[in-house]
């Protein structure tokens, strides 16, 4: 009985990704994060203009969330909930791969502009810390497609900290890379969704 609950619970929360809304979604804010990370190479590191681009990260960031969480919830009521029905969550369900994004760029100003000398693990940590939350995802939800997402970006980690001297430049590949690759795996599966799931109204016509 037990195991028929988790399952039962884990088809649930399946559900929410079901329409890869939430995939383009946090692919989104990747792409923004690596491109604010990438303007910030172009700033000299440890001066005033650093820590100011560093710190306009934390509002643009913050904006972004709230701006992308109402606009997957209008999607959803326009795309998902038509097709296929609503489900209503114990607690809001929030991509935690988005809040790993706020995470991640509101610490990284203070690591660029307090401690320059220790960027060199830099593209292995955001790397490590990226593919870990999708990897874990994929296990807790049984989705295959989160484990590729997760080792691709600990693949962009690895090659960012080897191949680049710049590792602010390192972090901005990764976002970008992993925000591409989100964007991808979530059309995809978008594309698929609608094939799977017309419309009442097409399916009667």
């Amino acid at each position: 009985m037990s195991k028929q609950i988790n399952d039962f619970i884990r088809q649930t929360y399946q559900y929410f990704y079901i329409d890869g809304l939430p995939e383009l979604a946090s692919g989104s804010m990747y792409l923004v994060t690596g491109i604010l990370l990438a303007v910030m190479t172009r700033v000299e590191s440890g001066t005033l203009a650093a820590g100011l681009v560093g710190l306009a990260l934390i509002p643009i960031i913050l904006g972004g969330i709230y701006l992308q969480n109402r606009l997957l919830r209008h999607l959803k009521e326009r795309i998902t909930y038509l097709r296929s029905g609503y489900v209503s969550y114990r607690r809001e369900r929030k991509d935690s791969r988005r809040w790993i994004v706020i995470v991640v760029a509101l610490l990284l100003p203070f690591v660029l502009t307090l401690l320059p000398e220790q960027w060199q693990d830099l593209p292995l940590v955001i790397g490590g810390i990226l593919g870990s939350v999708h990897m874990y995802m994929g296990y807790r939800l049984s989705i295959k497609r989160f484990y590729i997402e997760g080792a691709f970006a600990v693949f962009l980690g690895i090659v960012a900290a080897i191949f680049l001297n710049n590792e602010v430049l390192g972090a901005a590949i990764i976002f970008l890379g992993a925000g591409i690759v989100l964007m991808a795996a979530g059309g995809l599966t978008l594309r698929h969704y609608l094939q799977t799931h017309p419309l009442p109204d097409e399916v009667t016509g």
